[in-house]
């Protein structure tokens, strides 16, 4: 179940608060879009190959493995694997987790 939705503006530190969070768990893996995007937030956040994955490479890099999974940029992901822009999404949540300051509610 998700337990946490960021959501800022281009450039507005998405991912860095999903580092910070990744910090919390002792197996924790960052999926991404690209590998150069892969490259780079290994490089600017310090982290290891092991916790940075491409999302075309996620399935067979984490079969066998239950880490905790934070997914870097969801909606350019979903529009990637449909082949269509996204207008809307719905997600199950944790209710406790969410923030009612940084999550309209509609």
């Amino acid at each position: 179940m998700i337990e946490q939705v960021i959501g800022l503006p281009r450039r507005g530190g998405k991912t860095l608060e999903l580092v910070q969070a990744m910090k919390g768990h002792d197996d924790a893996v960052l999926i991404v879009g690209y590998a150069a995007e892969a490259d780079r937030v290994r490089r600017v956040y310090g982290l290891e190959r092991h916790q940075v994955i491409v999302a075309s490479e996620a399935r067979r890099t984490l079969r066998g493995r239950s880490p905790a999974v934070f997914v870097d940029n969801a909606d350019k992901l979903l529009e990637h694997f449909i082949g269509a822009p996204v207008t809307a999404v719905s997600m199950t949540m944790d209710p406790s987790a969410i923030e009612a300051d940084r999550l309209p509610v509609s």
